[in-house]
């Protein structure tokens, strides 16, 4: 994590399967969510998938700028997904359901 200016960016590295990777971080960004709006504190941002240098003291690459971009979206206190990042997250829902099916099949 890192942070400047009134901004706070949190990366993950790439995991095994990118529908894992995007589950954990919305479930980590809700959680945040949550603890902030209890201290008064809103947030608005972005979720993005991409490259990304980021390291204690250094953050650049194509997916902090997608973030920005899609953060100058967010009009209100919400986070916006980008499309890479809900198609991902779509086709996990989607395997998720295949697996539960074809585990009740008869």
């Amino acid at each position: 994590m890192i942070q400047f200016s009134d901004s706070v960016v949190i990366s993950y590295l790439k995991e095994e399967s990118d529908d894992i990777g995007v589950g954990k971080i919305l479930k980590d960004v809700f959680s945040l969510q949550l603890l902030l709006v209890q201290q008064g504190i809103l947030l608005r941002g972005a979720i993005t998938v991409g490259d990304l240098h980021h390291d204690e003291k250094l953050i650049f690459g194509p997916a902090l700028n997608a973030a920005v971009e899609f953060e100058r979206l967010a009009n209100y206190p919400r986070v916006i997904l980008s499309p890479e990042s809900l198609i991902i997250r779509k086709r996990s829902y989607h395997i998720q359901l295949q697996k539960i099916l074809m585990g009740c099949r008869i």
